[in-house]
């Protein structure tokens, strides 16, 4: 046979025992096809060795079995038999020797006996005389193991004559011998099966007893006896093999000694046709030693220990995935144990990341304290516990955390600053401010003179409680939004303001509004929390500081090592006089409310930002308030001393629904926390109880899905919740439920907590889909209204109206300011209100016409339209419905003629009669692509034929139409670039805007023929305009600059803008350009030069055109006030 076969051969036998992967074989099989005539079988077992598929052990056993059956297989040559059967003898071929080797190497002894008992019958032997035919010569002999035997051929040597009578003895010896073999034969088999069916029994009884010393030795007296190839010599080797593994497991409890002895024993064994009779056992063991190494990783300390274990652990888990030992069958009924053996491998090597992580961040606090820079020493500790929960309460790095508290309490200064207070009023420009105000309803005599202060806007209102009615109104800013603080129950205790644009505390008479002292901050503040007669807060950059409450001078500042973010919760009663300050992360500072020094800082472990409450505190507990992400918070539960020292946790954190943003509320011995997802919790204090005094006794569900401003009041058994609705709950404690009660106003936004002012709850809210505030007085139970005022509604413009003015809301209200509402500072109700009290009213960008008309488009609903006409007698504010065909308004509306010309984003623009709604004529409709839209600009009159008008899209093109009984078109014209919203004519030329890649651009078009003119790079993107005014158009850019071109495009002059943008139109007065900014400033410009005349900046908002009326500039204010100003003027 060619070697090239037997290597096929090989592989062959590889493939049918499953040592190898399917595509292996098949690579190897397709490399034989393509050159393997002279491959030998050695060289592909060496391959598959070098490349780990196979060991060398496996190869060796293989590589012998194929030669073995080489031999076995090859066919014998042929050869010459002797005549004379002695010959055979001669040569050493004793058959009788041969068949004692070829069957069993056993004793032979009663083989010899029963030979020598053959001497009786060798006369009758000779019946067998047919020894002499051929037919023995033609036929090998065969070995009772069934390979060929292969004779060898005769020599010709000559022998010796002999007589007839040796013939005969010879012969018939021979042939007694032959006669009495099979019967020989028969008797050694029986006997010599008895006797190894006895060894197999006594081997297999220790082993089912596990006896294993006794079963291995047994089975190897078994092999000793009976040899290799007997029918169980393959299961005597297995369980060898087995007994030597259970004896390992038996005598030692470290698996690496089972690892060491099974990488040994089993590949022995490992193609032992009886090894699958024993896989099962074999499996459960491998997988028992691998639990065994998880438990002793577990229980080692070390992490290189660890580290090692796993790596024996991996070659455990080698042997377990050979097919050989475990088969895909067992894997699977296995597999529970596996996969949790996998776990905890992972989780092993997780925790020696995990340790040896941790002893780099214990080295990295260590290094972070001796440098007092607790900040990192705290980062490192909160990113392993973010990694590693379990590591939270770690000894070593909570010894650090204590050390690095104590540093923290150190660096604590008290003493360091004193503010400085003034009894004397802020300076103004504003002449007069009044507010237009929306007051119905009935008066409550029992309420007195008690007063409701309320923040509108960046403003504080003070209403009288009875009726609604407006005391005062003071400016504070945007830029923090605290809500206005009673000092006490009566107008005399006056109200802590916040100045937000001064960054100062002041205290102001509650009845007038008039200031009692003003403290200079410096700095952004957090909101100031009364405490008896202190008032005390928090700076960004870590103060702390206490001023006393009826001079406003300060008591105490303490510099914390940390920014602030919420106020100290303040205990100034009851013997008590300590400050709970949450620092920015990680600590709470405890300070002598007395005098600012810091008794202790604890560690609270909090994120950056994560506390907006002040902490609170209740009968020796203190109650801090993390939110931990945006949808939960953990009201962690401190206990203190009598004196509200010494905290420590004496529970476990409670875990609220959403984020506690307003502070909670004390009732008693309850405490009611309401989340801004509407979850409302009540827990009450047991001093008593030995351990868990704090308890949660009521709970209501969360009532949005979305996070919502939510604030709250309460009243023994009943409470009040806001947030896009008004809910009245009924507190049952007994029972712990929170039942919810009546419900109002839903879709409004409430803006302030509401507060119990004797028998009436006052509210305020947005109403949905408008701008002002309208403050309530309700019953408490029912919600039925008492009175309710509408305050900072935007005022969309004022108009001279005789000597008297004229103002109106987007609300759709008008008011007359005249000489009682300057004298009062306020307005009472509007002399009309078409608007009324509904949802859904924001008009706004009046357009003016004729001597005074004006329309305004509501912009919540398109199709209403606010007409003010002064000629009329009544109704001088009307609102008209638009019969509009479909569409949205996509730019402000033209008054041409009788007409209002209404783009809207369907590609029409429509021609509405404005005093009756109905359509004039057919629309202006361009053909359009299937459902596109339209973005129109801003609409432009010809000066000299003001039927002519101009107007341009975001298609690229340019329209001129005449707008008569019909719009006509007249011409169009394809532009370069899409068109943005504003458009305007100076003379005969268009000036346009659109978008340049990092600019605005400025072009200019004929506006008789359209023809493109020139293309001007602005310095920035268009903010406001252009604006045409006399003989220019002004537009002003994102980089605070204000530009007036003339009709060729050129600029004609340039100024810098003060912060924020234009507002309304500008105005001609008296030879001078009035403009107005959103921020509170006014502008007088000469027009001709750009040259500044002068600026007013009144440092509060405005909504619209500034007019001139007699010796004042009157403008109106976006949070619904009409200001009364100086001219500009001495702009140095």
């Amino acid at each position: 046979m060619s070697q090239s076969v037997l290597a096929r051969e090989l592989i062959a036998l590889i493939e049918r025992r499953g040592l190898l992967d399917q595509e292996i074989v098949d690579a190897l099989n397709q490399q034989m096809e393509e050159g393997g005539a002279r491959v030998t079988p050695e060289a592909v077992a060496k391959l598959l060795v070098d490349n780990g598929h196979l060991t060398r052990y496996q190869a060796t056993k293989l590589i012998g079995e194929l030669r073995s059956d080489q031999y076995q297989e090859d066919e014998p040559e042929p050869v010459e038999v002797a005549e004379e059967p002695e010959l055979l003898l001669d040569e050493g071929e004793h058959p009788l020797e041969i068949e004692a080797i070829e069957v069993e190497a056993v004793e032979v002894e009663p083989i010899e006996a029963d030979v020598v008992d053959a001497e009786m019958v060798d006369a009758e032997a000779v019946e067998v005389e047919a020894i002499d035919d051929q037919g023995l010569a033609d036929k090998p002999k065969r070995s009772t193991s069934g390979s060929r035997r292969t004779t060898k051929r005769k020599t010709s040597k000559k022998e010796p004559e002999k007589s007839v009578w040796d013939s005969f003895k010879i012969y018939g010896v021979a042939g007694a011998i032959l006669a009495c073999l099979p019967l020989g034969w028969f008797f050694w088999n029986y006997i010599n099966k008895g006797n190894a069916a006895e060894y197999m029994e006594r081997a297999n009884n220790f082993y089912a007893q596990e006896n294993y010393t006794g079963a291995k030795q047994t089975y190897l007296d078994y092999l000793d006896s009976f040899g290799e190839e007997t029918e169980d010599s393959s299961k005597a080797r297995v369980r060898i093999a087995m007994a030597q593994l259970y004896q390992t497991m038996q005598n030692s409890t470290d698996p690496e000694k089972f690892l060491t002895t099974a990488s040994t024993l089993l590949p022995t064994v490992i193609n032992e046709q009886a090894l699958g009779e024993n896989r099962a056992d074999l499996a459960g063991l491998l997988v028992e030693v691998a639990e065994k190494f998880v438990s002793q990783a577990d229980k080692t300390v070390d992490a290189d220990e660890k580290e090692k274990i796993i790596g024996h652990l991996d070659q455990q888990m080698e042997l377990i995935a050979e097919p050989s030992y475990v088969s895909t069958e067992l894997r699977e009924s296995l597999g529970k144990r596996l996969a949790i053996i996998e776990e905890d491998r992972l989780r092993v090597n997780r925790d020696i990341s995990r340790d040896r992580k941790l002893a780099d961040t214990i080295a990295t606090m260590k290094q972070a304290l001796e440098a007092k820079d607790t900040k990192t020493a705290y980062a490192a500790r909160k990113q392993i516990i973010r990694e590693y929960p379990r590591l939270h309460d770690e000894a070593q790095m909570n010894a650090l955390v204590v050390e690095a508290s104590k540093l923290q309490q150190e660096l604590v200064k008290t003493g360091v600053a004193e503010l400085k207070v003034s009894n004397d009023e802020l300076e103004t420009k504003i002449r007069k401010s009044i507010v237009l105000a929306n007051q119905s309803g009935r008066t409550l005599n029992e309420l007195g003179d008690l007063v409701y202060f309320v923040r509108v806007g960046g403003s504080v209102q003070a209403l009288k409680a009875s009726d609604g009615s407006l005391l005062w109104r003071r400016f504070v800013g945007y830029r923090d939004e605290h809500p206005p603080t009673a000092l006490g129950e009566t107008p005399e205790d006056g109200v802590l303001l916040s100045d937000g644009s001064q960054l100062e505390v002041q205290r102001l008479s509650g009845s007038d509004g008039k200031l009692q002292w003003r403290a200079a901050i410096g700095e952004t503040f957090t909101q100031p929390v009364v405490a008896d007669d202190t008032i005390n807060f928090s700076t960004h950059s870590g103060k702390v500081a206490s001023l006393d409450a009826e001079t406003g001078k300060t008591l105490w500042v303490s510099q914390i090592p940390q920014a602030l973010e919420v106020s100290p919760g303040t205990e100034n009663k009851k013997g008590l006089a300590v400050s709970y300050v949450p620092g920015d992360h990680s600590n709470l500072y405890v300070l002598d409310h007395r005098t600012g020094n810091c008794i202790e800082s604890y560690y609270v472990g909090h994120q950056e930002k994560s506390i907006r409450v002040p902490p609170m505190y209740l009968l020796n507990h203190v109650f801090v308030f993390e939110n931990r992400s945006s949808d939960y918070c953990l009201m962690h539960v401190l206990q203190t001393d009598k004196r509200g020292h010494e905290l420590k946790q004496s529970q476990t954190s409670f875990r609220l629904t959403g984020n506690v943003l307003v502070d909670p509320q004390i009732e008693g011995r309850r405490l009611i926390v309401v989340t801004n997802l509407g979850q409302i919790s009540v827990f009450e204090v047991e001093p008593t109880a030995e351990t868990n005094k704090v308890s949660k006794v009521a709970e209501q569900v969360p009532s949005y899905s979305e996070p919502t401003l939510t604030q709250m009041t309460i009243d023994r058994s009943q409470m009040w919740v806001t947030g896009s609705q008004i809910m009245r709950f009924d507190l049952q404690i007994n029972t712990g439920r929170v039942i919810p009660g009546e419900v109002k106003y839903a879709g409004d936004i409430f803006s302030a907590q509401p507060k119990l002012v004797g028998n009436a709850l006052i509210h305020a809210r947005v109403v949905s889909g408008t701008k002002g505030i309208r403050v309530s007085a309700v019953e408490p139970k029912t919600m039925e209204v008492f009175w309710q005022t509408d305050l900072g509604v935007p005022t969309a413009f004022v108009a001279k109206h005789g000597s008297a003015l004229h103002a109106a809301t987007s609300q759709g209200a008008l008011y007359e300011i005249d000489a009682a509402s300057i004298a009062s500072g306020a307005t009472k109700k509007p002399v009309e209100n078409p608007g009324g009290q509904g949802h859904g009213i924001q008009f706004v960008s009046p357009i003016s016409f004729g001597e005074n008309t004006k329309i305004m488009v509501n912009q919540t609903k398109p199709d209403q339209i606010a007409v003010y006409d002064p000629s009329r007698e009544k109704q001088k504010l009307r609102l008209v419905k638009l019969a509009l065909p479909d569409g949205r308004p996509t730019a402000d509306p033209l008054v041409v003629g009788k007409g209002l010309l209404m783009p809207q984003d369907s590609g029409r623009i429509a021609m509405m009669d404005w005093q009756s709604g109905r359509m004039l004529s057919n629309p202006f409709q361009p053909s359009l692509k299937p459902n596109e839209k339209v973005t129109w600009t801003s609409l432009a009159s010809l000066p000299s034929d003001p039927e002519q008008v101009i107007f341009g899209d975001n298609r690229k093109k340019l329209y001129r139409v005449r707008a008569g009984d019909q719009i006509r078109q007249l011409s169009d014209s394809d532009v370069e670039r899409p068109l943005l919203g504003p458009l305007t004519i100076v003379g005969d030329q268009v000036l346009a805007i659109a978008a340049g890649p990092s600019a605005d651009m400025l072009l200019t078009f004929d506006a008789n023929s359209l023809k493109a003119g020139t293309e001007l790079l602005l310095a920035g993107r268009v903010t406001w305009g252009p604006k045409a005014i006399d003989s220019v158009a002004v537009v002003a850019t994102d980089n605070q600059k204000l530009t007036a071109y003339d009709s060729t495009g050129k600029a004609a002059w340039q100024i810098d803008l003060p912060a924020g943008n234009p507002v309304g139109d500008p105005v001609l007065a008296d030879g001078s350009l009035l403009i107005a900014g959103e921020q509170g400033w006014v502008l007088r410009i000469d027009p001709s030069s750009g040259e500044l005349q002068g600026t007013t900046d009144i440092g509060q908002p405005l909504s619209g055109t500034p007019i001139v009326f007699g010796s004042v500039v009157v403008a109106p204010g976006a949070e619904g006030i009409v200001f009364a100003i100086d001219p500009p003027a001495n702009a140095n």
